[in-house]
């Protein structure tokens, strides 16, 4: 992609906006932060000519949109929502992203939500208004990103992740389907300290379900006003109806024991595998379990280490005044 020439209102911002390019894209929020203020209190608009593939092309974005360029092709959005607010978790947030990155790339276009900006996070990061917990939380995360993605492009479907699951590859092959409907991916299992897990319910939950769009829309914005009275509910639509699917390989619920949402108690603790066809041996995956023990070990060898620093230091500030007399006689006047 090139940039030809850029304009914020009247100001030229050719050089700001090649500078803002990374890799060949454009991700920014239009914004005086970025261009300055070239028309104090007038609502003001970013034109760039830009050219790709050969062909040239204007875009123009209000004061507040969100710009992505080259424009993604793709017609399907999937948002992740986390509190990422827990050390127990950091492990399993940071690997499902990047699962999710193999899982999506050149097939749906992803938004995150989190409660705190996650470092190497492979995609667009918006910071959640609300951070105390609870149903009303998951549906304010949920409409910030699918109203920043209504700003920006017409999506015809969108995934909903969560931040405890892992993603596999094919899991946006999704079948089309009309809206009016839900369409739930069946195949998912779950993982624990003891290996692979077998659903022992064939729950339905929000992080296999896929709607239209339009349908998530209106169906979150409904549902806002009980989460907001009672702070409870379902985040799953009960009126539109259900299809079932099943991707190639299975999606995975990490069971922690720290869950951002519900339906980690449908698995079984009873029979558990050591490998999984797709994803391998339990074992490679014994990081994701926190061991509060060894987290325990380390804060106190962490304490020992700083308090050892500190006698050390208050030795070696003996030692010299004990050289140095004219220092101590200073040190007891001070």
């Amino acid at each position: 992609m090139k940039i030809i020439k850029a304009h914020y209102h009247d100001k030229d911002v050719t050089d700001v906006v090649k500078s803002l390019t990374v890799n060949g894209k454009i991700d920014i929020d239009v914004g005086n932060h970025l261009f300055g203020d070239p028309a104090v209190g007038m609502s003001k608009v970013l034109t760039i000519s830009y050219e790709t593939e050969n062909k040239e092309y204007l875009l123009e974005a209000e004061e507040g949109h969100h710009v992505s360029l080259p424009p993604s092709k793709n017609q399907s959005l999937a948002i992740f929502y986390t509190n990422n607010n827990k050390e127990e978790t950091k492990d399993t947030i940071d690997f499902s992203l990047n699962r999710i990155k193999v899982a999506s790339e050149g097939k749906v276009d992803i938004l995150t939500s989190v409660w705190h900006p996650i470092a190497g996070n492979p995609f667009r990061q918006y910071q959640s208004a609300l951070t105390t917990g609870g149903h009303l939380n998951q549906v304010l995360q949920i409409l910030q990103l699918l109203y920043q993605a209504a700003r920006t492009k017409n999506y015809k479907y969108v995934s909903f992740l969560e931040h405890d699951v892992l993603y596999p590859e094919g899991y946006f092959d999704y079948p089309e389907f009309e809206k009016g409907n839900v369409l739930t991916n069946m195949n998912y299992i779950g993982l624990c300290e003891s290996g692979w897990q077998k659903r022992d319910a064939d729950h339905e939950p929000l992080s296999q379900m896929t709607m239209t769009f339009d349908d998530a829309i209106e169906h979150f914005g409904k549902i806002f006003a009980n989460a907001l009275t009672t702070n409870s509910g379902l985040l799953e639509n009960q009126d539109l109806t259900r299809i079932q699917w099943k991707c190639e390989n299975p999606a995975v619920h990490v069971n922690h024991g720290h869950h951002f949402t519900s339906h980690y108690t449908i698995y079984s603790r009873e029979n558990f595998d050591e490998v999984n066809p797709y994803w391998g041996h339990k074992e490679n995956y014994s990081y994701l379990f926190f061991d509060k023990e060894a987290s325990d070990k380390k804060k106190e060898e962490a304490q020992l280490a700083r308090e050892k620093t500190r006698l050390a230091k208050e030795e070696a500030k003996k030692a010299t005044l004990a050289e140095r007399p004219e220092a101590l006689d200073a040190s007891k006047h001070n």
